[in-house]
């Protein structure tokens, strides 16, 4: 495989193989505890977690009998409802991890619609992006499975998250789900993230969690103030803490990844109103709509692989990376257009070229005419 230097920039090469991962504003000092200092944007209410969720105020199209026929026949759980009763949390997990490997997420069906598309993304929309093995992005892929939780009896509702550096607010929906292990209990639930969290995340801790290892990457999870939960990579080549830098009690580093805001417990129509907007109005997430992403799994490797749109003139940007569970083992490709194509193709055959195509064209569309 040949170098990413020698076809593109270091800055282009990250921008493009980061995608969606860039909460900042924060100044951190030792030990993960960031200064209370005032958010822009940050909108909190005085809400007990525990009990006082959102009422979910918008129905997904999700049926008790097509989520029991999506865990069988896609993610080939075999008996699920037995499975429930006999190990909740065995269940809970093994679903976030089939979510995790056998369903992308991409944001190829979203990019792939027609040019001509208005507003926002319907959930029913979202749902047969799933059901096909399309995947997609947490919109998509978090929406469902919250939904697909509910109709099987677990309690659950939605948070807001955010990745570094982002100005909008709630980018990220994420699932907490209440009493799965004792009464009381509240995990972090994530089949829909870009980086792997494989199973669900305890949130019984003080201050800092236990480091979790799935494949590649070692993860560590803080609480901060304001009903913050930051969700850390171990970083071994940082020194110090800095703006998105946490440093652990044992003197570790730790990179953030996503912010989650605790004390916000959102509803659909909050992720659809929003949706409607950002979906909609092409510049407002260019990290959704000039980049065609996909990270799906093939056995134990992760493939990243990505089609970044540039302006008329300069040269298009892809390339696919390949994460092991051995970290050193990482492998990085740069592919032209039509190679990224076929990669996409020849990996995760349930996506057909032309849908592929599409998606290229309109993200090349879309970064032509956002970055006059």
């Amino acid at each position: 495989m040949a170098s990413a230097s020698d076809y593109c920039s270091t800055r282009r090469l990250e921008q493009l193989m980061r995608m969606m991962t860039t909460t900042g504003g924060y100044r951190v000092p030792p030990h993960g505890a960031l200064l209370a200092e005032p958010v822009t944007g940050l909108q909190t209410y005085p809400v007990d977690i525990y009990n006082n969720a959102m009422a979910e105020d918008i129905p997904y199209p999700l049926t008790r009998e097509e989520a029991l026929s999506f865990l069988e026949d896609v993610l080939k759980i075999d008996d699920p409802e037995g499975f429930i009763v006999n190990d909740r949390l065995g269940f809970v997990d093994t679903f976030i991890h089939r979510m995790c490997t056998m369903i992308p997420f991409t944001n190829i069906p979203h990019v792939s619609r027609r040019i001509d598309a208005k507003g926002g993304i319907s959930f029913e929309e979202c749902k047969e992006a799933i059901l096909q093995r399309h995947g997609g992005h947490c919109y998509y892929k978090n929406i469902f499975s919250k939904a697909l939780l509910d109709v099987l009896g677990f309690s659950t509702f939605h948070v807001g998250g955010n990745n570094p550096g982002e100005e909008l607010f709630d980018t990220h929906a994420a699932i907490i789900m209440r009493d799965l292990t004792s009464p009381g209990s509240l995990h972090l639930i994530e089949p829909g993230t870009r980086r792997p969290i494989f199973h669900a995340i305890p949130l019984d801790f003080e201050e800092e969690s236990p480091a979790y290892k799935f494949s590649f990457i070692t993860s560590k999870f803080f609480k901060q103030s304001h009903g913050r939960l930051v969700w850390c990579a171990y970083a071994p080549q940082e020194t110090e803490p800095s703006e998105n830098v946490l440093e652990s009690e044992d003197g570790t580093f730790w990179k953030v990844q996503l912010t989650y805001w605790l004390n916000s417990p959102r509803n659909r129509a909050w992720f659809a109103k929003a949706g409607d907007a950002r979906f909609g109005i092409p510049g407002l997430m260019p990290q959704l709509q000039q980049v065609v992403f996909l990270v799906g799994y093939k056995g134990n490797a992760m493939y990243s692989i990505g089609f970044y749109g540039q302006k008329d003139g300069m040269k298009q940007v892809a390339a696919m990376r390949v994460e092991h569970e051995d970290p050193s083992k990482c492998e990085v490709e740069i592919l032209t257009a039509e190679e990224f194509t076929e990669r996409v193709v020849e990996l995760f055959p349930q996506f057909s070229r032309e849908m592929v195509q599409r998606g290229v064209k309109n993200t090349i569309l879309g970064a032509n005419l956002f970055s006059m």
